[in-house]
């Protein structure tokens, strides 16, 4: 069974905003974008792993999307959508190429950070929301017996 993590999207646009064509346009265009992604990854997952790194064109595919915008904050040009959009849309992604599924994980869910920030730190850092990025939280204190 495929998962399509636009499909609630598509039908939220559907139900409040039946008429207002632009809304419908750019959902369809954001889960067409999202398909051409995957279709490239899959194309270009045997050279990726020969050079042990991402494809640039589906980097940009990616990009291009909008799925690394999924849990940016609307005021920082994301789509502040809810965390399952992203676990699906992972998800989907990891079934077709494992190695693209893993660095979407890392670069569209590290960008929930963006909306725990003070705005201008926000800004500064979150500048544009299509660059990928990747970070990682770790504990850096010892466990003390109480």
């Amino acid at each position: 069974m495929s998962v399509d993590p636009f499909v609630t999207l598509r039908r939220v646009a559907m139900i409040r905003v039946p008429d207002d064509g632009r809304m419908v346009a750019a959902v369809t265009r954001v889960a067409d974008e999202f398909d051409r992604a995957l279709a490239l990854a899959v194309e270009r997952s045997a050279t990726a792993e020969q050079r042990r790194r991402l494809d640039d064109d589906v980097i940009a595919a990616l990009a291009r999307s909008g799925v690394g915008r999924t849990l940016v904050p609307t005021e920082l040009g994301g789509r502040q959508a809810h965390p399952r959009e992203l676990i699906d849309a992972v998800a989907r992604t990891a079934a077709a190429d494992s190695s693209t599924g893993w660095c979407l994980s890392v670069s569209a869910g590290c960008k929930v950070f963006s909306g725990y920030l003070p705005e201008a730190a926000a800004r500064e850092l979150f500048i544009d929301p299509d660059v990928e990025i990747a970070a990682m939280l770790a504990p850096t204190n010892r466990p003390k017996v109480i």
